[in-house]
This record gives C-alpha cells, structure tokens and sequence, in this order.
C-alpha cells in the first residue's frame, strides 16, 4: 500500500518537474527565432497554476515585446498555407506576386515565420511586407518598416492585409476597405469584442439588439455596407493560443477574414 507521506512526495516531486518544465520553456519563449509546436506550448498553458502565473506575465507583459498571440509551427503552416491558396485565387504568379501587408507588426515575428513557410508553399506567388508605427516602441527582432497603416497602404497598394490584435476601441479596417486594392484582411485575435478594435466597427456585432419602437429591425455591419463577407476560420482557430489562456485561463482568439465580394452574403 502506497503511504500518505509517499504520495504527498510524489506530487510534490510532479508539481516541481512541472514547474522546472514551465520555467525552461519560458526561457526559449524569450528567444524570437524560437518556434514551439501547438502541443507542447498547449500542455503548458494549460497546466499553469497561480503560483506560476506570475513568471508567465512578466514574459507577456514585457513592455519591450508584448505577447499577445503565442505563435507556434502548426499555427504559422495552416496560416501560410491558407494564404498561398489565396494568392493563387488572386492570380498571384512569381512573375506578379500578391502583395500581402502586415500592419501592427510588432517585432516582426509573424511575418518573419510566415514568410519561411510562404517560401515553401506559394512558388514566390506572395510578397509579404511589415509595417509598424513604432508608437508602442517595441523591439525589431526582425526587419519591419516604420510606417503607419495608412502610408502603408498608399505606398505598398496591397491585395491582402493581416492584423494581429488590434489595440483595443480602435478600428483600422474602415480604411483596409477603402483601399481600392485590398480584396482581403485577416483580423486574428479575440474576436467581437473590444479587446481587439470595436465590437461594431472592426466585427460587425450589434451591440443593441432591438428597439421596441421599431417594429423590425435591421443591422447591415460596416463590413457588409462596404461590400466585404466575414469568413471564420474555424481550422486555424484550433490551432490558436494567446495571452487569454494565462490571464483568464481561457481561449477565445480566433482567425476572420474579411473578403471583398460585390454579391455580399456569406462565404462557405
């Protein structure tokens, strides 16, 4: 029979391997060029505890990279291989690449990621570019180019545009739809509500829902008067873990794409 006193050792032997795991893999997170798999970050964040967190917040509340999405190699495949497909339906060709603008970039790590996979999978029919305003200072591990997404948008006359959690109440995608060249943005992050851009402008979610006074009622959302369709991208969404996972110990964020079309309605 295993004793009390054994059993309350082994846990403690478990808690502290745990941790010891936690706290190396904290270590490689702090490295830009380090890339973990969906599984083994997955494992992690879900095994944090409030004796932990803290640790698990300084790394994301670093005011010099600030962690919003944790990027991971499965994540940046799908990711990568969804936008080779659309550049190939927006007749990218090597001879005339797409361009593809990433607005907000940070320190550059998404675009730099999705730009190794890209070389792999789209036959140099994308062109991927990084733009920041600088605004939030952070550190370039990697090449970005200091320019808001308005000059962004006039110099580069992007086909596609990506956005990583959008600072929250403030909407960019009213001026993405008004760029006679974007067909497409992808928005990831928690969607619908305003930690990521305004619930109704950015999303499209009626924040009032009906109006005794009126006998129908009827939302068409910003995205919709423009002309643009949301598509949710459920298979890319379960492969997403953010900042949520440690703060909240939950996961919400998710990838939307919003896709010029004349007939509106939605995408399949």
């Amino acid at each position: 029979m295993l004793k009390l006193g054994s059993l309350f050792s082994r846990t403690n032997e478990t808690q502290s391997a745990d941790r010891c795991r936690g706290e190396d893999l904290i270590s490689k997170l702090r490295d830009p060029h380090f890339l973990p798999s969906f599984s083994e970050l997955s494992e992690r964040l879900h095994q944090i505890s409030f004796s932990d967190q803290s640790k698990w917040l300084e790394l994301i509340d670093d005011p010099s990279r600030r962690v919003f999405e944790f990027l991971t190699k499965e994540y940046v495949n799908a990711l990568s291989g969804y936008l080779s497909q659309r550049a190939f339906e927006l007749g990218g060709t090597p001879e005339n690449p797409i361009t593809i603008l990433e607005v907000g970039a940070g320190n550059g790590r998404l675009s730099h990621f999705l730009t190794q996979s890209l070389a792999e999978r789209s036959e140099g029919r994308v062109k991927l570019i990084a733009v920041d305003s600088g605004e939030w200072e952070l550190d370039s591990s990697f090449p970005v180019e200091r320019l808001d997404h308005h000059a962004a948008l006039s110099k580069y006359q992007p086909q596609m545009v990506i956005f990583s959690w959008m600072p929250p109440n403030q909407d960019y995608t009213r001026d993405f739809r008004q760029a006679p060249s974007v067909q497409e943005y992808v928005l990831i992050g928690e969607a619908d509500q305003n930690t990521c851009g305004d619930p109704w402008e950015t999303w499209g979610k009626a924040q009032m829902a009906y109006d005794e006074d009126v006998a129908e009622v009827r939302w068409i959302a910003p995205h919709e008067a423009d002309g643009f369709v949301r598509h949710e991208h459920e298979e890319l969404r379960e492969l997403q873990l953010s900042r949520l996972s440690i703060v909240f110990f939950l996961e919400r964020s998710t990838t939307v794409s919003f896709i010029r079309s004349e007939k509106g309605g939605n995408v399949d």
